[in-house]
């Protein structure tokens, strides 16, 4: 995470999402497929959610190594929480037909999320 270590951890995390979607083209194909083939096939969803765990660990490491007085379970509760957010946007997004742009949606999600 390229964030000013001043920031506070959870505001980081939504900066760093928000800064994900600058320059890209939206919506990215290859996501909205992975999306809808999980929807087909949910035998897959255990393969998602074990490298999502593992996203959550390094992303709780990150957290921690910044400071701020951030315990590991604060770390990983933020981390789970930020993939939590991502995966309700993307499902609201994809059953919405895409009528919002998904990095509102998103940062509509974390907005309520306090931490």
């Amino acid at each position: 995470m390229n964030r000013p270590v001043e920031e506070a951890p959870w505001q980081a995390l939504r900066n760093a999402v928000a800064d994900l979607f600058v320059g890209r083209d939206l919506p990215d194909v290859e996501w909205v497929e992975q999306l809808r083939l999980l929807r087909r096939h949910p035998s897959l969803v255990a393969r998602q959610a074990t490298d999502q765990i593992a996203l959550e660990r390094e992303l709780a490491a990150v957290l921690v190594d910044r400071g701020h007085d951030t315990d590991e379970e604060l770390a990983r509760l933020m981390a789970a929480t930020l993939m939590a957010a991502f995966r309700t946007a993307g499902a609201l997004w994809l059953e919405r037909s895409g009528e919002e742009a998904l990095p509102d949606l998103v940062a509509r999600m974390l907005s309520r999320v306090r931490l």
